[in-house]
């Protein structure tokens, strides 16, 4: 609903100090009221005056009073729009490095949108003047990314065939063999694996466990059949994460249910190692993450402590 006014205002007055070029600013001061009602007021009337200055033609028809652009006001804005145009393209210019050009279509009815065009490709594309964003053509930057992708895929074959050429010697046999990979220490995976067993039992050596020791614990340990004391069927991974609420017992950290390997993933821990005759019970499990799990190993949890 529109304001009402307990003033009553003589429009013809008004509309004739409006006619003779009192701005409705001024209007709007000396009548108290806002400068858009004087305008609305007469729009209703048929009077258009425009904005800038008060050169104007009058054309009077049976229809009323109309009032157009005189030729001077014209030819201002056509002049000011040409500055426009000229501080747009030097603003697009400087935006992107010179990428794109001004086409047509600055300031129409299109929402202030002009066409640009890029220089490389001629790609033409609609775009606000305000310049606001990124502008990048998109079939640059697919010319761009597919020639980085044939340069990625130059560089692996010429690093590739330059790893064939250079002589290797295998770590494990002494052999002299050829790889593709730049860091490849083993002519075969039959020698990957007996050189990883070297390094298992010279680890067993040093820590004063021998391979005969670790045969007769595993052997001793098989032999005894799992009875209700030594294995309980509900002591599970989930039944320990809900009952320790998923914290780590050793750090206290919050873990983790995850497929993939991390720090901080839930694993099941036995205080004392089922190698040393521990027993799978709820008297002798707990929940660890992935890290204190692997420093624990089979030491049991006084040994860890310590």
């Amino acid at each position: 609903m529109g304001r009402r006014y307990t003033k009553s205002f003589d429009l013809d007055q008004i509309e004739r100090e409006y006619l003779g070029g009192a701005t409705t600013y001024e209007l709007g001061e000396k009548y108290g009221v806002c400068h858009t009602t004087i305008s609305k007021w007469m729009r209703s009337r048929g009077i258009h005056m425009g904005k800038g200055n008060h050169q104007r033609q009058e054309n009077r028809n049976g229809s009323g009073h109309e009032y157009v652009y005189s030729d001077l006001m014209k030819e201002q804005h056509q002049q000011s729009h040409r500055e426009g145009e000229e501080r747009f393209r030097e603003k697009l210019r400087k935006a992107t490095n010179g990428k794109f050009e001004y086409v047509s279509n600055y300031r129409t009815p299109d929402r202030n949108k002009a066409v640009i065009r890029c220089v490389e490709c001629g790609y033409t594309a609609s775009h606000v003047i305000h310049l606001k964003g990124d502008i990048r053509c998109p079939m640059c930057a697919e010319r761009e990314k597919q020639y980085r992708k044939e340069c990625d895929a130059a560089i692996q074959e010429a690093a590739r065939e330059w790893c064939l050429s250079v002589p290797r010697t295998c770590k494990h046999c002494g052999m002299t063999f050829y790889s593709e990979y730049e860091d490849a220490l083993y002519c075969s995976d039959k020698c990957r694996r007996n050189a990883k067993a070297r390094r298992q039992r010279a680890s067993r050596k040093a820590r004063g466990i021998s391979v005969r020791s670790q045969k007769r614990r595993y052997k001793q340990r098989m032999r005894v059949a799992p009875t209700i004391e030594t294995y309980d069927h509900s002591v599970t991974l989930d039944a320990v994460y809900k009952k320790y609420r998923g914290r780590c017992c050793e750090c206290g950290c919050k873990t983790v249910r995850s497929k993939d390997y991390d720090p901080r993933m839930a694993t099941l821990d036995h205080v004392i190692a089922l190698a040393n005759n521990g027993t799978h019970t709820w008297d002798n499990v707990q929940l660890l993450c992935a890290k204190c799990n692997s420093e624990k190993r089979d030491l049991g949890q006084m040994r860890l402590a310590i």
